[in-house]
């Protein structure tokens, strides 16, 4: 994990934008001191909150792989490509990838 971006979505309550921007400082403190008790060699940045229609279009970086979290969930989704019968492609909850 190199950097995690907050998300607005369209269910997020945000009453100030340029409040939330303020937040960040304490969002890297906290993920500084989780690396730190992890014992983490790299530190991830934190970076400006995007709306999520923007993350998605935004391009992707070379080798990157982006991932969300989505706290309702009852088990991982996230498989090794080879992991369901070598059939990424198959598997019914399909990456969306944009390069």
């Amino acid at each position: 994990m190199y950097r995690f971006v907050p998300l607005i979505t369209q269910r997020s309550i945000v009453r100030d934008e340029a409040a939330l921007a303020g937040k960040r400082p304490r969002w890297q403190s906290i993920v500084r001191e989780a690396a730190e008790q992890a014992g983490r060699a790299h530190v991830p940045e934190v970076a400006a909150a995007q709306h999520l229609s923007a993350a998605l279009d935004a391009p992707a970086e070379a080798g990157s792989l982006r991932l969300m979290g989505w706290e309702n969930a009852t088990h991982p989704r996230l498989r090794h490509p080879g992991a369901d019968r070598g059939a990424w492609h198959n598997h019914r909850h399909r990456p969306v990838h944009r390069a």
